[in-house]
């Protein structure tokens, strides 16, 4: 992933990315409005990140019960290089 890439849809930056990424760290199910509030953004900046997240399978994503986590092999990258 080229971080022009991330830059060129607005609402997405490299810092964002970092940041939700990291409150879904614990690979649990968490509310997108939990997420929206914890990063002080709007529903339409979520739903944009999230969607860019999910595009790469960074995350997996419940529409119908508005939930996000982080997918499986993305938190066993996280978990290898944090202990490296």
């Amino acid at each position: 992933m080229r971080v022009t890439l991330c830059c060129e849809r607005g609402d997405i930056t490299p810092r964002r990315i970092a940041e939700i990424l990291g409150i879904l760290n614990d690979g649990q199910w968490h509310l997108l409005a939990e997420v929206k509030k914890k990063m002080k953004l709007t529903d339409d900046q979520v739903k944009q990140i999230a969607d860019f997240l999910r595009e790469y399978d960074f995350v997996e994503i419940n529409d119908a019960d508005k939930k996000i986590k982080i997918g499986e092999d993305v938190l066993k990258f996280l978990s290898q290089t944090a202990t490296s």
